[in-house]
């Protein structure tokens, strides 16, 4: 039953009186046109991921792994990366198992999955998949066949290979 008792319109802004309480509401009128709800405006606004062509080679999505942890800035350049181009690269980690854990807890929570929170690649593991094999691993999707699949994948490499191991991203 909440209404509006009185809307002015002064010096472009815009004030309402809202029933009940009384509470006022006052919006900027260049606000509220940036930020309209028409279609068009929405669609307008949306945003639209960075498409990948060869020039990526040269400028590589990248961030310091201390720097995020520690700067507000940083981080937000880290998740522009993740939003902009699906994908960034975090240099300088430490290199001890877990550590990897922090930087993913700033996407967000950290779900389980057929292996656990956090997986082990190695290939002297036991475990069988593509990640444990000293093969070339395919493009893919991992876990797609849950009901709901990893949004994000997070690798931390403890220890470079000594020659390839190069990455297919």
């Amino acid at each position: 039953t909440i209404r509006p008792d009185e809307v002015l319109c002064l010096d472009n802004t815009i004030s309402i009186t809202w029933s009940g309480d009384g509470h006022r509401s006052q919006y900027n009128v260049s606000w509220l046109l940036k930020n309209a709800y028409a279609k068009e405006d929405r669609e307008r606004r949306r945003h639209r991921p960075t498409l990948w062509n060869s020039d990526i080679e040269k400028n590589l999505p990248a961030v310091d792994y201390r720097a995020v942890l520690e700067d507000d800035e940083h981080c937000m350049t880290f998740l522009r990366h993740l939003r902009d181009f699906g994908f960034a690269i975090v240099r300088g980690g430490p290199d001890n198992v877990g550590s990897g854990e922090a930087m993913a807890a700033l996407i967000g929570e950290i779900a389980e999955s057929t292996y656990g929170k956090i997986f082990d690649l190695n290939p002297s593991s036991n475990n069988v998949t593509f990640g444990n094999t000293m093969n070339a691993v395919p493009r893919h999707t991992d876990e797609a066949y849950q009901q709901t699949p990893p949004g994000i994948n997070v690798l931390h490499c403890l220890r470079p290979a000594d020659a390839d191991g190069e990455s297919v991203l």
